[in-house]
């Protein structure tokens, strides 16, 4: 799970407050109660994976494995899924993604200033290092990626349809490998692990299985997020809520302020408040008012947790905003009329 930097511990504070109120969950795995209600975080929480800012891992086959009793494949299958579509509804973070696998590439010697390599270790090959591991990677089945490789195409079937993917990336603390990567940039990667993916899926394996993907950067149907952390690069599936790819991008604005809080920045926000039912909120530089639609939305929302309705907060709460620019003030009220 991806947020910003300083956002870690309230992820990790959402994610057990949201696992621990689903009472399907509870019954098959009740230490998500207590862990829920502990301040250090659980053994299935890891901050900071890779010791990278802004990620939190989960361990959901760590959960699973928890349970009292024994789980079929079947019913361990089923539960995953529950926590998957119930981490899409989480409103701290910009995305999430199912971990595939990983590998390293090589970067150049930072102490060689002269920059006297051979070819293999110059700048301009880490991207290809990227597309040759990973298309090795991915033939070898050493990383696999469900939804691409389950997809069955039909050339002679003329109702059948493509799979449509793009490869989305992030590129984290390589600037302490070598003062040079500000020359490698994200689309690099993209690009390169894009090409990759797309001949290994684009037709069928030798068993017949697979074949009809094929990359569309507009109207993707999967994101692969393929980041380049260090000197290693992560590999998996985004899990989409609505195929939004960026979750902080939920509330449709009429009015967009120069200066913008993100959505999931104004949650943390609120968080940190400890908002109670009692309480009005009040942004005195309200902008196009953004934390206070935030606000409006979560304590109204309605949450259906596989087998109870609950509505968080309390409608009575007050929403007060303020802004010297009467331009924002009219743009947040026109907000809160599409939102």
């Amino acid at each position: 799970m991806m947020a910003q930097p300083g956002l870690e511990t309230i992820v990790a504070n959402e994610v057990k407050q949201i696992l621990s109120s689903c009472p399907k969950l509870i019954q098959q795995f009740p230490f998500l109660t207590s862990d829920a209600n502990n301040n250090n975080n659980p053994h299935w929480i890891i901050i900071r994976p890779w010791n990278c800012i802004g990620y939190v891992g989960l361990c959901l086959e760590e959960i699973i494995s928890s349970s009292p009793s024994h789980l079929s494949n079947t019913t361990a299958t089923n539960y995953q899924i529950m926590l998957e579509d119930l981490l899409i509804s989480l409103r701290s973070i910009i995305h999430v993604t199912s971990h595939h696998g990983m590998f390293k590439v090589q970067f150049p010697d930072k102490n060689n200033k002269n920059n006297d390599t051979t070819p293999s270790t110059t700048m301009t090959s880490v991207p290809i290092q990227v597309y040759e591991k990973l298309k090795e990677a991915l033939e070898k089945k050493e990383i696999i990626i469900p939804t691409l490789l389950s997809h069955q195409h039909d050339d002679n079937d003329i109702n059948d349809t493509t799979l449509k993917f793009r490869v989305c990336s992030q590129r984290l603390g390589t600037n302490q490998l070598h003062p040079s990567t500000s020359i490698l940039s994200s689309t690099h990667i993209e690009r390169e692990a894009g090409g990759a993916i797309q001949e290994v899926f684009a037709a069928p394996d030798k068993n017949g299985v697979g074949g009809g993907v094929t990359c569309d950067l507009k109207n993707p149907q999967v994101v692969i997020q393929c980041d380049i952390i260090n000197d290693v690069i992560t590999v998996g599936t985004r899990l989409l809520r609505n195929t939004t790819q960026d979750m902080s991008k939920r509330h449709k604005y009429a009015y967009v302020n120069r200066v913008t809080v993100k959505s999931n920045v104004a949650f943390a926000l609120l968080q940190l408040a400890n908002i109670q039912p009692t309480h009005s909120i009040l942004d005195p530089f309200c902008g196009g008012g953004t934390i206070l639609l935030e606000a409006a939305d979560y304590f109204s929302t309605t949450v259906n947790n596989n087998t109870t309705t609950t509505t968080k907060g309390n409608n009575n709460i007050k929403y007060v905003g303020l802004d010297v620019q009467e331009k924002s003030i009219e743009g947040a009220r026109a907000n809160a009329k599409v939102c």
